[in-house]
């Protein structure tokens, strides 16, 4: 609590203030509830035989004063304050506090099911880095032929890079960090023709000249169709969203 500086004020030289050193801190001698403020304020000028003051402010029309028993049906107590508020306004309140209310996010059984698999199928490698499994909403079988949709792929992209030399480089320097890292080993005929449910991922290169750090961004399709229709994705559960709600934020 500080001191307001009332220097530059000008009061008329007829006003007697209530309370000469309103603007210095100074303890509270009583508070004074709205069933007298404006009975206070309006000085007795008018007889309000027991009903409330109508008064007109910004928000809409406010109520405020004494209800004389006679007006009281149900409980035998004054009625200190009330508003009587606009659509518009009411309806500006609602949409605050459906706003500001904290709600539990409803969890549906798949991504109940995307989050328990999570859990059981999570472990963590000497490396440091954790591995999972992918969790299948249908069955692998589901997948068609993705070897010939990749390997077009994959050689159209062969012949793009010599093109640019320094996509190139960054692309190759990419792929031997994942043969370093274990995260691609590299496949013979033999597991090629196993007879097992697979998916040959397509990947492409994302290349942004302004980032300060990783100009190149390898992209990899699980959203590429295979032979019949069916891709990696369309047999992957979704899992919960991890960012919040706009209305949330």
């Amino acid at each position: 609590m500080t001191d307001i500086d009332t220097s530059t004020w000008k009061f008329p030289s007829d006003v007697v203030l209530a309370d000469r050193d309103f603007n210095k801190p100074a303890p509270i001698d009583i508070l004074l509830g709205a069933e007298i403020f404006f009975e206070i304020l309006m000085n007795g000028r008018y007889d309000c035989k027991g009903l409330p003051v109508l008064q007109n402010i910004k928000l809409g029309c406010i109520l405020s004063g004494k209800i004389h028993n006679l007006y009281v049906k149900q409980y035998k107590k004054q009625c200190h304050s009330f508003f009587v508020q606009t659509d518009s306004l009411r309806h500006m309140m609602e949409q605050f506090w459906s706003i500001e209310e904290m709600t539990n996010k409803i969890v549906t059984k798949a991504e109940k099911a995307c989050e328990t698999h999570f859990e059981l199928n999570t472990r963590r490698l000497e490396t440091g880095r954790y591995e999972v499994r992918l969790p299948l909403l249908d069955s692998a079988d589901k997948l068609g032929d993705s070897y010939h949709t990749a390997k077009a792929k994959f050689v159209a992209l062969e012949q793009r890079l010599p093109k640019q030399p320094q996509l190139r480089k960054d692309y190759s320097e990419f792929l031997e960090e994942y043969v370093q890292l274990g995260l691609m080993t590299p496949l013979d005929e033999a597991d090629v023709k196993k007879d097992c449910p697979n998916f040959y991922m397509p990947h492409h290169g994302v290349l942004k000249k302004t980032s300060s750090t990783t100009k190149l961004r390898v992209v990899f399709n699980g959203s590429e169709k295979s032979s019949n229709g069916v891709s990696l994705n369309d047999i992957l559960m979704i899992g919960p969203k991890v960012q919040d709600d706009l209305l949330e934020i």
